[in-house]
This record gives C-alpha cells, structure tokens and sequence, in this order.
C-alpha cells in the first residue's frame, strides 16, 4: 500500500489496516476497525515507573502518543518504535552519565555495559507481567532464553538502524516492541 497524505474528511477513520474481518455470532462475518479504546487502553498500560526522570518519561511517551496516533495513520507505528528505540538510548546515556563511560558510546554499547553492570537482568524481564504478556504472544514461549539479554544487544541496535536509515518494507503492528522498550527503561532506575 502506498503511502499518501490522508484526506481531510477522513482524518479521524481509522487506518484500512485498522480494520479487520470479525466472526459474529450468528456465523456471519463483518468488518471493523480495531476498536480505539481498547488500543488506548494497550498503550495507556505502557507506562514508565515514577523513578524515571522526567524527561526520559516525556521523550518516551512522544513515541506512546505516536503509538496511539498509529490508530488513524498505520505508518506512524514505525516512527514509534523508532521514538522508543532513541528513548532507551537517552535513557542509558542520563542513567550512566557520572560513570567513566565515554559519552560517545553508540545504543550496542551502552546495552553491554548495562547488562555487565547489572541493570538489566533476565530476572527483571520475568518479573515484569505486562512485558511477560507480550513476549508470550509473540514467541509462543513462556520463558525467555537464557542469553535473552546479549540478544538484546545484539538485535536492539540492528532494528532501530533499519528504522533510522530507512526502508520501504512496514512492519507488522505489536504492542510488544514497546513494552520492550518500556521494560528495559523501567530497570535502569
């Protein structure tokens, strides 16, 4: 599908990748969009804990209020992810700044050091129910991979480089990437 600038009479549909077949009771079947509430209420979940500073919260939820706004606009779910993925970037750089660190170090790094020092921990993770509940329905697994937290490192930096340089190819819509996201910056304070 290509994308083109809505038109004004339909700012406030949903996105037709919104929309769905759904089965009704009497075995017939309807199509409907995603109801918006619930989709808010998925996001509204998504929060970061109070220990957070401010301004880590406000850069993070830019990416949930894009998040939202992805209801109306399907590609906005891209820059999102793309928000979130740079929030745990902010987020390891201000919880690390009074360590000898080189500020210059790129996301993969600072995912390393704070899985060496501790901060994020596969423990963590299982404990975190909402973050659990997502995991689960993506990988059809109920418990993580022993090395869960190096496949961060690695895999994190990948995803937001495809992100931030570009590409044609939309990703498939989740609420478990930034729960992700969410997760990680919640065990950093």
């Amino acid at each position: 599908m290509t994308e083109k600038l809505k038109m004004l009479r339909d700012i406030n549909e949903p996105d037709p990748r919104m929309i769905r077949r759904v089965l009704n009771p009497d075995g017939t079947s309807a199509l409907e969009a995603y109801p918006l509430d619930r989709h808010y209420k998925y996001i509204s979940e998504l929060k970061l804990i109070s220990a957070v500073p401010e301004s880590i919260r406000t850069h993070y939820d830019i990416g949930r209020n894009m998040l939202l706004y992805s209801w109306h606009v399907y590609s906005f779910y891209q820059g999102a992810t793309l928000h979130t993925y740079s929030s745990i970037e902010y987020a390891l750089r201000e919880r690390f700044n009074n360590t000898d660190l080189n500020p210059r170090l790129g996301l993969k790094r600072l995912l390393e050091y704070a899985v060496t020092w501790g901060a994020l921990k596969i423990s963590s993770f299982e404990n975190d129910k909402l973050f659990m509940h997502h995991y689960r329905a993506i990988s059809m697994r109920n418990t993580l991979p022993h090395d869960y937290c190096m496949q961060l490192v690695h895999n994190i930096p990948k995803l937001r480089n495809r992100l931030a340089h570009g590409s044609y190819q939309l990703m498939p819509f989740d609420y478990g990437t930034i729960s992700l996201c969410r997760s990680i910056i919640n065990q950093l304070y």
